[in-house]
């Protein structure tokens, strides 16, 4: 393995990276030099240890014209054979990188092209890199120009911009018209649309005239036009034959987890689910880059930027028993398709929607802010229902604040999931009726196409207290920050939240708990505000004991409890989609037994099958 010093946080590493398969990110090319237009891929991660190559092994390369670069450690015999490198950190004394610098410029021509991404692929046996074709490039490469119309379903929601979205994505048009009325382009669908549109690369117009425009800058005027009135995708019932061949019976409660830091990862574990694979990736805020100021001047001569994409990923490895793939991707760049091929097939997918855009915490302003700057996530649920078309996978749990429930962007969900033959019930929850301590509501969405029954679950007698159960006991533990201009700030706004003595329940926390800010929570004892530290935080939420955050720093580790589920809540929810599962799982078995007896009995009389013909039928289940 790498050669690192056996300290708690390279412990933390290994242990997650040791128990994958496959692990996939994206990468940039870079320029050799400013100077240069010579381009590099350089690997410098710890994830080299999954194939073996680590610090000073050798390898080969080995290029696929216009498909990829393969890299395996070396064998007898092999030709162009080089050595690993490495990289040391000024603050990571104890911590040796592998390091792996592509720059042979034919090399990257042949099998990269004209990519400018690339996505690595991670086995035990070697590295695939392949050239990422962005929307973008294609769309210039082939310029294809479309007008589309959206339709309004019977709930008087625009849901014609799910297929409208759908096929844009798949034909990469270069110049697209949109026209409607005012009633559209006033509404939150086109909001939705135009943020899509936006990711994709596309420099949108005003509206004029009844319509807009979306072009990809530097594609040239396409020859030809299509027109498309996208109607609201038709409600489907479930295709019985098809959820037979999509269920996998020799792993009935199979999961992946998509954007999570572990909580509900531990979470499904502990209910009996095998969470195979898991989708995360942190991404880079803008306080995780710094300044770098040139000594004598004071000028800034750069930035740095503190990597954080894998925390939560590395987390949520590190606490499953069953994981062995790793998405370490963007929701909105992965490939879905990707990630069908690298895992078995799962029975139950677990979407935690980011939840900020939603948040009452975030002020409209903020919100209108953060869809200028792109960096909104109010449209992930468009990511969502392509996972689930790609996958086929037929149970799915969404989680999210309360104000999802009345959205938009909840409707969109809906009538997309339904559109795939699924059933959908959802439901606003409250953590203190399942004896939680902290007063997280939250809405959850369970859609499945298994015909077995689904309830969510009913409230319970509570026996717990915050302040008496947790709390107190740990005052100690509690770091005095009444002095903290935050605090302050919390107090005079009326912002601030409180645990006081007595107190039943704990205010919900934050994902920015940590950082000590004014809707942070905070302790009120003996006229002091008192900040909880990380590890009371998780008894406030119910957590497993033995979640185990001990290889992230303490704001990461606050960040993934702020962002996580309150934990007896949601073991009462999972119960009850294992209910279901099973429920389906052991009348599917049950009537598979009556089949293969039937068959039995029917082959005494027939001749015997020859090599062509298979062994084993289709099940088919009608119910």
């Amino acid at each position: 393995m790498i050669d690192f010093k056996k300290t708690k946080t390279n412990a933390f590493i290994l242990r997650a990276l040791g128990k994958l398969e496959v692990l996939t990110n994206r990468l940039k090319l870079t320029k050799v030099s400013k100077a240069s237009a010579k381009r590099k891929l350089v690997l410098s991660t710890k994830n080299l240890s999954i194939t073996g190559l680590e610090k000073g092994n050798h390898f080969t390369t080995e290029v696929i014209d216009g498909q990829c670069i393969k890299l395996r450690p070396a064998q007898l015999g092999d030709k162009d054979v080089r050595i690993v490198s490495y990289r040391t950190y000024r603050k990571r004394e104890d911590y040796v990188e592998p390091v792996i610098d592509l720059r042979h410029q034919e090399n990257l021509d042949r099998a990269i092209a004209d990519a400018t991404h690339v996505r690595v692929v991670y086995t035990q046996s070697e590295v695939m890199i392949f050239p990422v074709k962005d929307h973008e490039q294609s769309a210039i490469n082939d310029p294809k120009e479309c007008e589309m119309s959206i339709g309004i379903d019977e709930d008087d929601i625009y849901s014609g911009i799910l297929p409208a979205i759908e096929k844009i994505k798949s034909e990469k048009y270069s110049h697209i018209t949109i026209k409607s009325d005012d009633s559209y382009f006033n509404s939150r669908e086109n909001v939705i649309f135009r943020i899509q549109l936006r990711r994709l690369g596309y420099e949108i117009g005003n509206f004029l005239n009844g319509e807009f425009t979306a072009k990809i800058a530097g594609a040239k005027e396409p020859r030809k036009k299509e027109v498309y009135h996208f109607e609201p995708p038709k409600i489907v019932l479930a295709n019985n034959d098809e959820v037979s061949k999509a269920f996998n019976y020799t792993r009935p409660l199979s999961t992946h987890t998509i954007c999570t830091g572990g909580v509900d990862v531990k979470c499904l574990e502990n209910e009996g689910f095998e969470n195979l694979a898991v989708t995360e990736y942190r991404t880079i805020e803008a306080r995780d880059i710094k300044k770098i100021k040139c000594k004598e001047t004071g000028e800034v001569i750069g930035t740095s930027v503190n990597d954080k994409t894998d925390a939560y990923a590395l987390c949520a490895v590190f606490n499953s028993q069953h994981t062995t793939a790793l998405f370490n991707e963007d929701v909105y760049k992965v490939s879905f398709n990707d990630i069908k091929e690298y895992t078995p097939k799962t029975n139950f997918l677990h979407w935690s929607l980011c939840c900020t855009d939603f948040s009452s915490l975030k002020t409209i302003s903020e919100r209108e802010r953060s869809i200028e700057l792109l960096n909104t996530t109010t449209d992930m649920f468009i990511e969502l229902l392509e996972h689930v078309k790609q996958s086929c996978t037929p149970t799915l749990l969404v989680e999210n604040v309360k104000n999802f429930s009345n959205s938009v962007e909840k409707k969109l969900l809906v009538r997309g999931l339904k559109s795939l033959g699924m059933n959908v019930k959802d439901e606003v929850l409250h953590s203190r009726d399942f004896n939680g301590m902290s007063q997280r509501e939250r809405f959850y969405l369970f859609a499945s196409k298994l015909d077995s029954e689904f309830d969510f679950p009913k409230p319970e007698a509570r026996t717990k207290n915050a302040w008496r159960d947790v709390v107190l006991p740990n005052i100690d533990k509690a770091k005095i920050v009444s002095h903290c201009v935050s605090v302050k700030k919390g107090i005079e706004t009326g912002r601030i939240r409180l645990i006081k003595e007595g107190d039943e329940l704990s205010p919900a926390i934050v994902r920015s708990q940590l950082r000590a800010t004014k809707d942070s929570v905070y302790i009120y004892h003996n006229g002091e505000y008192l900040l909880p530290p990380v590890d009371m935080l998780k008894d406030l939420m119910g957590i497993d004991p033995t979640f185990d955050y001990s290889g992230n720093t303490k704001e990461e580790s606050s960040e993934i409890l702020g962002q996580g589920i309150e934990f007896p809540l949601h073991s009462r929810i999972c119960g009850q989609v294992k209910k279901h599962v099973l429920s389906f799982y052991e009348r599917a078995k049950c009537i598979n037994g009556i089949t293969q007896k039937l068959k039995t009995t029917a082959n005494k009389t027939k001749p015997k099958r020859t090599a062509a013909q298979p062994a084993v039928m289709q099940l088919s289940l009608d119910f």
